[in-house]
Order: structure tokens, then sequence, then C-alpha cells
């Protein structure tokens, strides 16, 4: 005979208020608090001082603070426990180029005492493979206790010891977790390891409750063990007494710090180019080009401390990765064998748009498939908006004590260069003005440099600076024009509008 479901839920409850009476689980705050963390206040930045990432494998931090406040793993490497499809397939190719671990540890920085408590706020996907768990007892990456929330509904206490979890108990919760759900996880440990855990949502209702006793418990430092697409809210830590302070060791944020900036919207771009009729008279350095080579000279240049002007002849910065629609820069992305993600401005892009789309709860490695692992993607207006946020993170910045100078204009375009003898001394520009414009004669003016940059898609200042170059694959001065050389391929943005193109 079937139940109702309602039925069946009133018995779930009374099953896991049964596995741990209350008189054997005092609350957390009956201990002196130690330490206590709201993420929202470190958006867009690494996990806080005092944490340490235990999963780090390369310069590349794990571990963020996302733009709504929620501590996250960023790589794609930690996708959880899958049991099938194409999930499992890639973690077994990870696990062939020596990848041993798929759920991020993090930790503070104490070792606590044996009676201690931790709590978190958290959300997550409903997805199985996706878990989140608050720690105790952590040693080390591979050894541990936590209790965590996996799937849908399974609530458990487990020991993970050489990086192998068992189970020590686990009750279904009585109401299903749901996208956008955040829900209250807290685990306490006890003299002879006696470990309690208990789950409340949102409205502080008791969903589930375990007791477990293992004598193998030892004390460590409390934390997080998370998957991709589950993340913290905010953090907690109590003990009897202070704790030891723990050895210093590589911190949350990574060896090699960068920055991370939201995606700008296209609605407030505009706001970030510079007019014509404001640019300068002169600048050190002059970068033709707004794709991908020139965002990496315009920006290295400025935080240099050199005064940079940037110009587009388009009204889009983006080159490849925006404007033409390739949204897949093929770049890997198993630590150690694709390590261009972790070097650079492209680290800085790359971890901006991973964190753009996780805070979503999307995955932004599904582009497609390339030896069983799926590439990043990103469409091209976040490519864009994340470009536009480094521009506004690199304008914010003082250079060699003096605020960086740095400029972008649109519809702008090198129409001759200046030189003195072989020296390039500045450039004539030239801006586009729309058709039927009330003035639609373009605008020109000059400007001096010491260096100008040609990155523009056909070398166009080449020609124009009456400088040597080579045309095709030729590898003499002898031009081949037969030579082989790579066809162009045109891309197209394909967007279907219901409603009729706007």
């Amino acid at each position: 005979m079937s139940l109702p479901r309602k039925t069946v839920s009133a018995l779930a409850f009374l099953i896991a208020a049964a596995a741990c009476p209350a008189s054997d689980n005092p609350p957390p705050d009956n201990l002196p608090p130690l330490h206590a963390v709201n993420f929202s206040q470190h958006r867009l930045s690494p996990l806080p001082d005092g944490w340490r990432d235990l999963t780090e494998y390369r310069p590349t931090r794990n571990w963020l603070v996302d733009a709504s406040g929620f501590a996250r793993v960023i790589l794609k490497e930690f996708v959880g426990d899958p049991t099938e499809g194409d999930r499992l397939a890639r973690r077994r190719y990870l696990e062939s180029h020596g990848m041993r671990h798929f759920t991020a540890v993090a930790i503070l920085d104490r070792e606590l005492p044996e009676t201690a408590a931790a709590s978190a706020r958290f959300k997550k996907t409903p997805d199985a493979e996706v878990t989140f768990g608050v720690v105790l007892g952590a040693t080390d990456r591979d050894n541990y206790h936590a209790a965590r929330l996996a799937g849908r509904s399974a609530f458990e206490l487990v020991r993970v010891r050489g990086n192998k979890a068992v189970v020590l108990a686990s009750i279904p919760t009585t109401r299903r977790i749901r996208a956008g759900d955040v829900w209250n996880l807290r685990f306490r440990s006890d003299a002879g390891g006696r470990l309690a855990a208990r789950l409340f949502d949102e409205n502080g209702v008791l969903l589930a409750q375990l007791h477990a006793l293992d004598a193998s418990f030892r004390p460590g430092a409390a934390g997080l063990a998370v998957t991709t697409f589950a993340a913290a809210a905010d953090f907690e830590v109590r003990a009897a007494g202070a704790g030891q302070p723990a050895a210093a060791d590589t911190p949350a944020g990574g060896r090699f710090a960068c920055p991370l900036v939201r995606a700008i919207p296209s609605r407030e771009t505009a706001r970030l180019n510079t007019p014509f009729n404001a640019l300068a008279a002169d600048y050190d350095v002059v970068v033709a080009g707004g794709g991908t080579g020139g965002f990496g000279a315009a920006m290295q240049a400025a935080r240099m401390g050199a005064r940079v002007l940037w110009i587009e002849e388009t009204d889009l910065i983006g080159g490849q990765m925006a404007n033409a629609g390739v949204t897949s820069m093929d770049d890997g992305g198993i630590s150690g064998k694709n390590p261009v993600r972790e070097r650079g401005l492209y680290r800085e892009f790359h971890e901006s748009a991973a964190q753009h789309y996780y805070n979503l709860d999307k995955d932004p490695f599904t582009a497609y498939h390339f030896n069983r692992q799926s590439e990043g993607g990103f469409e091209p207006r976040v490519a864009r908006g994340i470009l536009y946020g480094l521009l506004a993170e690199t304008r914010a910045r003082q250079a060699a004590g003096k605020p960086v100078t740095l400029h972008l204009a649109v519809r702008t375009r090198v129409t001759a260069v200046h030189k003195n003898g072989g020296a390039v001394t500045g450039a004539a520009l030239e801006e586009w003005r729309e058709p039927g414009a009330e003035d639609a004669t373009p605008r020109r003016r000059d400007v001096t440099c010491r260096v100008l940059v040609d990155a523009t898609e056909y070398g166009d200042l080449l020609p124009l600076a009456g400088a040597r170059y080579r045309v095709g694959a030729s590898t003499s001065d002898a031009v081949e024009p037969d030579s082989p050389m790579q066809e162009h391929t045109w891309l197209a943005v394909v967007r279907e509008y219901p409603e009729g193109v706007p």
C-alpha cells in the first residue's frame, strides 16, 4: 500500500528525530564563538584571510567569493561523484592524467579542540553528484569528517580517510532541496568521537538530524568540503577553547593574485568609452585594434605606467572571443596539462567568466568536447562585459604613484603614421560618424606617441608606417602567393527571436 506524500514526509521526520535525541545534541551556540565570516562582505575576491585551500593543484585558485557573496569552487575538475554519462567519462579521463580529488576542501588555519562545532548557510543545485559539506577534524585534504547534503535529500555523516569516504550515518531530509534554497547545516564533535549534525531550512525548520560514534575521530581544523554548484553564504566556528593556529601553508587565494571582475552589462559599457573630442594630444603608447591582442597590449602597458590610447574602428571590443562568435578558446583546462588559464590577463578573464556563470548556477564548461574534457565557453556579450570590467579595474589603479591613463576610443582608426626619419612619432586618427547624422563628416585629429602598436586584424598600420612585412606563409623575402595559408573562417551568432526580430 502506498502512503500519501505528507505521511511519508512525517515518517521521515520522526525517524530523523529518533536518530538523534535533542538532549544528546546541544546547539553549537552554547560554545564560545571562535570565528565567523559573512562571505557577502568579500564579493569578487579570494576566500578571506585565515582560510587555506587544501585541494590546490596549481596557482589557479579553486575557490572564490562570487558576485552574489557565496564562497564556491570555480574549477571544472570538481564535478563530484558522477555515476554515469559524460561527467563520469570526463572524471575517468582526468584521473588518467593524475587528478585525484573531485571535492574541494578549504579550512580555517586553526586546529580545534575535540569539542567543537561549525555551521554554514549554503545553497546547491539538486543534481545527484553535487554535495555541500561542513568539515571538522581535518588534518589534510585526504582525511577529515564531514556532515553533508548530497543530491536532493541525502543527509550524511562521513569519514574521509585516504580520500575515500565512508558513510557513518545517513537519512533523507523531510524536504528536498530546490535550486535557490538557502539552508543551514550544523556539525558538532564531542569527546570520544561523538558526532552530531542537524539540517535546517531557510525558516529554521529542522529537516534532519544524525548521530554517529567514531572512535577514530581526532581534533583538527574546520572548514568546507564542496563540489561545483554548491556554495556557502557564511561560516561559523565555536569551540571549547581558543584552539591553536595551524602551520602556515598556501593561502586560499593562490600563489599569484589576480583581480576578479563582474561582466559589465552592454547598456553600461558606452560610458567607459572615451569621446573622440576628449582624447589627449600626447600618449606614450597608441594601440590600434580592439581585439584580444590589442586588449592585452593596452592593459599591460597602462598597468606598467604608460599613458595609453586604445582605439577600435568598430563599436565593439573583444575581437575573436566576442565579435567573431568564437566563444571557446581551445585552452584545455586540465591543471598542469594546459596551464594557459593560470597566467596573466587570460587568467583574469577566465576566472571572471567562470565566476559569472557559476554565480548563475550555470556550467561554463560545456562549449564542446575535446580530449574528453569540456572546453570553457561564454556568450559574446559576457566576454565583452568582462573586458570592460578589466578596463575599469585597470583605470582604478595607480602606477609609479600616478593614476593610470587608459583611454578607449571606438569607431576610430589610424589613417596615417607620422615619423621622424625611421622613428614613429604619432598617428592621424579619424572617427567614423553615423550616416544621416546631423554632422556625418568624420572628425580627424593627430596624436603623438612613443610607441604605436598594430593590433588590427589585417596589419593595417604596417604599410602606413612603411615597415617591411611579409604576406602569407612565405619563409623568405621572395613573396610566394601560392604558398599554403589557413583560410578565413567567418562566423555568425545565431539567435532565435520567438516574437520576431526586433
